[in-house]
């Protein structure tokens, strides 16, 4: 099996000596502390800290800290590289689709036993949600937070301007292939000076998109359901399709302009009409007052609905310096998340929690429950060890074929050849 670059930094950093803390275990002074490391930034680091605020004023027996977060990019170097040495957090976010990888490199701890003595029911986890984090030994190893889908978002006022509303003031778009392109070119021509979709021809939401259309047109999972050793299963055809139909509403014959600098300052400044990104849009914009929006699922314009998603989850990592008091207080930091799921939906996520997003509080906050339904058709990364860093692989394919420096064709072949590479 392939090692990755994690893989052999847990070698070098077990090699030079794993010294265990004893910092923030129980005393009689005081609760036991619980570190946390996330990366998060803006809006949801700001809720995640209101909540664990919450936490620690709701009780005495333990006491959430949240270090200033890492880059994005870092974060997860940095939890490996310190897991390893025994100087780790107690409790760190993940998305899901790195969780088999810090799984099969021996990061994680199951949280079954720690949530069940915590109250925590895992239960009323959203079961499309709790699979991708059931491992080989059939355990849980980490808990899910949220679901944040890629979904779409309309400027209202330009939408009325354009006469691009119904009646009944829904997006009159007709929900086909051939329906979504001609919406554009109404839109087009209704605001010649108005970008109609702004998606940046580089990185993660031209892939969502991309990746969403290559689902509902039925295409298969990239790989295999085989955690270490998995066979890249990508329909090929359909990945191609995909890309071809996308790819037509870039540049110049399309409705996509090249070089969008920054979609959600364009979108909140009535310069675009409409973006394709996550959800955490909606916490961002509706804190505008005077900005008027409409946030729906990416419509269905293939055979199933479907979409791009990942999760957050709270994971534990599996070293010395964690002890069963951190444990204990970790779990029991996740089941008042758990709880409070809907304070956590402020930042626009999709509760994890099915009791939540059938809840009277949740379905009251405007735009959330507008897309709530979507966590059912979400597509998330293949179970494997391989799943996060193919997402890299294909971005950086993908992102050839917007630009045109290869076909559709040639991108999606090359994609599929470093994928296969991938996991050899």
């Amino acid at each position: 099996m392939k090692k990755t670059a994690y893989a052999g930094m847990i070698l070098l950093l077990t090699a030079v000596g794993c010294q265990s803390q004893d910092a923030g275990t129980s005393t009689e002074t005081g609760p036991v502390e619980v570190e946390m490391w996330s990366l998060f930034s803006g809006g949801d680091q700001a809720y995640m800290q209101s909540l664990i605020d919450g936490f620690n004023e709701s009780q005495e027996e333990y006491e959430v800290v949240m270090p200033a977060p890492s880059e994005a990019a870092d974060h997860y170097t940095k939890v490996v590289t310190s897991v390893a040495a025994n100087r780790g957090p107690d409790m760190a976010v993940a998305h899901a689709s790195i969780i088999p990888e810090f799984y099969n490199l021996g990061l994680t701890k199951p949280i079954d036993n720690p949530a069940e003595n915590a109250g925590l029911d895992l239960t009323e986890v959203n079961e499309n949600i709790l699979q991708t984090l059931k491992m080989e030994d059939n355990k849980i190893h980490s808990y899910p937070i949220d679901t944040h889908p890629t979904v779409m978002f309309f400027n209202k006022t330009l939408l009325e301007e354009a006469g691009l509303l119904t009646e009944s003031g829904e997006v009159d778009m007709e929900e086909t292939p051939e329906g979504f392109v001609d919406f554009y070119k109404r839109a087009e021509e209704a605001l010649p000076d108005t970008i109609p979709l702004a998606i940046p021809t580089v990185g993660y939401d031209a892939f969502t998109v991309w990746w969403a259309f290559y689902h509902q047109m039925g295409g298969t999972d990239m790989y295999s359901d085989d955690l270490q050793e998995p066979e890249v299963t990508m329909d090929n055809e359909t990945a191609v399709e995909a890309a071809e139909y996308l790819k037509s509403m870039f540049g110049k014959e399309g409705f996509i302009p090249p070089n969008i600098s920054d979609p959600y300052e364009q979108f909140q400044t009535d310069r675009a009409l409409s973006l394709m990104t996550g959800v955490w849009g909606t916490g961002i914009w509706e804190t505008d007052e005077s900005f008027e929006f409409i946030a729906q699922p990416i419509p269905t314009l293939f055979d199933e609905p479907a979409t791009y998603g990942d999760s957050h989850t709270l994971f534990i990592p599996e070293q010395e310096s964690t002890t069963d008091e951190k444990t204990a207080g970790a779990a029991a930091f996740m089941n008042y998340l758990h709880e409070n799921q809907a304070q956590w939906a402020q930042a626009g996520h999709i509760p994890a929690n099915d009791e939540v997003t059938d809840s009277e509080e949740f379905n009251e906050m405007p735009y959330r429950s507008d897309y709530a339904g979507v966590v059912e058709n979400v597509e998330q990364p293949s179970g494997t060890i391989y799943s996060n860093m193919s997402i890299d692989v294909m971005m950086r394919n993908l992102d050839e074929i917007w630009a045109g420096r290869v076909t559709p064709q040639e991108g999606i072949e090359n994609l599929e050849q470093e994928l296969d590479e991938l996991v050899k």
